[in-house]
């Protein structure tokens, strides 16, 4: 009697097990539906921007903003949060639910030089992102405005060497490219020039105005008035001249070889975005700005096309951050 016993419970266990099997199975077929019904992306995604409309940032996020709706089949709304050298939108971004329908772009002043710059940041550059895409660089112009004493380069030096100090000159803010190019330059030549922080829109005004007599900035911000002559390019701090001022010579041509310092935008989502999610926001954005068209605008712009994987950009942000801790090091600059 007792083997019998044994025997019977030792049927009955298979059932328990095989009627819980297909209880977890028929779950498994009704949650399959339902989540291949809802692909990525099912609702609108927003970009946030770290500066003001008008600016070299503004202008590339919406450029390949309104082409990456289309090619996702979703809006893609720009949100601008400017401030605190771009620190605000970087947290929003950081702290963002990590599925693909919050990004910010990314820039070398707010992932590579602010965290030497800040003691205090409220993100980490490697571990609150996830790299999507590098999209361009971008030089600084040096400017001089309709009333500066200097003309070129070389008169700026000559002008900065008779009256060390008294020289101003404008930039969107501490710590951002155009400040370190020109923090940069001056070291190299020897000369003492005073910076003073306008902010986007706040720069062209001043330099027009006669406030300050020089102005570093991206050249999307002064084009028009380039163009128009009521400013003067001295010199472009890139490598090599830009195809928007041909005419314009590098500050290394201006006699300082082997200088160049140039920014950079790109995308970024927040860290823990799916791999496939971050893949398929790659491959949509490298399609935008290889387009001829798109590409034809950027360099208008003064912009350089960059392109590229994510994880060639994850490399060029860690080894921007050596570079940037080194320039600000180099400078002794602090902001808190």
């Amino acid at each position: 009697m007792g083997s019998l016993t044994l025997g019977n419970e030792q049927r009955r266990r298979p059932r328990w097990l095989l009627c819980g099997l297909a209880i977890l199975a028929a779950l498994a077929w009704r949650a399959a539906p339902a989540q291949d019904a809802e692909p990525y992306p099912n609702r609108p995604l927003r970009v946030l921007v770290p500066f003001a409309a008008g600016s070299g940032g503004d202008f590339i996020a919406r450029l390949v903003g309104s082409r990456l709706s289309p090619g996702i089949g979703q809006p893609v709304v720009i949100e601008n949060r400017p401030g605190a050298a771009g620190n605000i939108a970087m947290e929003i971004a950081a702290k963002a639910a990590p599925d693909g329908y919050t990004l910010v772009l990314g820039n070398s002043g707010t992932n590579t030089v602010n965290p030497s710059l800040y003691r205090k940041l409220p993100f980490d550059p490697i571990r609150s992102f996830a790299p999507v895409i590098k999209l361009t660089t971008v030089p600084s112009v040096i400017i001089a405005g309709p009333l500066s004493p200097v003309h070129t380069l070389e008169e700026l030096v000559a002008h900065a060497r008779r009256e060390p100090g008294k020289l101003d000159y404008a930039t969107v803010g501490v710590g951002l490219s155009s400040h370190l190019a020109m923090a940069m330059f001056s070291g190299r030549a020897g000369i003492e020039l005073t910076h003073i922080p306008y902010g986007t829109g706040g720069v062209l005004k001043a330099v027009l105005a006669g406030d300050v007599p020089l102005a570093c900035a991206a050249f999307e911000v002064v084009r028009a008035n380039l163009a128009g002559g009521r400013l003067q390019a001295l010199a472009v701090t890139s490598e090599r001249r830009i195809p928007s001022l041909p005419d314009t010579p590098t500050v290394a041509e201006a006699g300082y070889p082997g200088f160049s310092l140039v920014s950079w935008y790109g995308i970024l989502a927040p860290y823990g975005t799916p791999q496939k999610i971050v893949d398929r926001l790659n491959a949509e954005l490298l399609r935008i700005v290889r387009d001829p068209e798109v590409a034809r605008q950027i360099t208008d712009a003064g912009q350089i096309v960059v392109g590229g994987t994510a994880e060639e950009f994850a490399a060029d942000i860690k080894a921007g951050l050596e570079r940037g801790r080194q320039i600000v090091e180099t400078l002794k600059l602090r902001v808190d």
